[in-house]
């Protein structure tokens, strides 16, 4: 009888999140036709409008356009927490986070929690990339943001105090303050992508 229950409730939480995803794909291909039906010259208005005082790097290559705060870090030793957006033809924009681990000593990041106030929230980590120098080394994550990550980056950008804790290897723990100035270059992003796709992060 409880492995009846136990498998149950597998399965209705399976189902749960299977929705939840079906709803973030329908979610982003309607926004991208939305971004389809609009012409060049209005696309790039409303791109120039909401992107203004935001960093721009170009890939060539990929023919992506990158928008970030000029605050954020362009090498990777500084640690950072940060979000930037991506552009594209015939895609709609999209968000991606960034978190940056600089330090003496290896954490082999297997983890990462973060404490905006009162509530705390886990981020999914998928690939964790690894670099190091004479310098130091260097750990970081680069994640697009779904719709649970949109609402994380919102609590952050509007929380007084927060904790990120990045969580390595025999559970060794590297905690910090997310940095107001931080929160302030995130809550930038946020309203140059409110203003490219009417979304906000609440």
């Amino acid at each position: 009888m409880k492995t009846n229950k136990f498998l149950l409730g597998v399965f209705l939480l399976a189902l749960l999140f299977s929705c939840q995803q079906q709803q973030e794909l329908g979610e982003r291909l309607q926004a991208s036709r939305r971004w389809k039906e609009l012409d060049g010259k209005t696309r790039d208005s409303i791109t120039s409008q909401a992107t203004q005082g935001l960093r721009k790097r170009v890939d060539d290559i990929e023919k992506t356009t990158w928008f970030e705060a000029k605050e954020t870090p362009k090498t990777l030793d500084q640690n950072s927490f940060h979000i930037y957006i991506g552009l594209k033809d015939g895609v709609a924009p999209w968000l991606r986070m960034r978190i940056q681990y600089s330090g003496e000593d290896w954490l082999f990041v297997q983890g990462c929690k973060v404490k905006a106030d009162d509530s705390v929230y886990s981020i999914p980590i998928s690939e964790v990339k690894r670099d190091n120098n004479m310098e130091g080394v260097y750990e970081w994550i680069d994640n697009p943001v779904d719709q649970e990550g949109f609402s994380l980056v919102g609590a952050i950008a509007r929380s007084k105090q927060t904790k990120l804790r990045l969580v390595g290897a025999n559970d060794h723990a590297n905690d910090r303050e997310i940095t107001k100035q931080e929160k302030e270059a995130i809550s930038l992003v946020l309203e140059a992508f409110k203003g490219l796709t009417g979304k906000t992060g609440k």
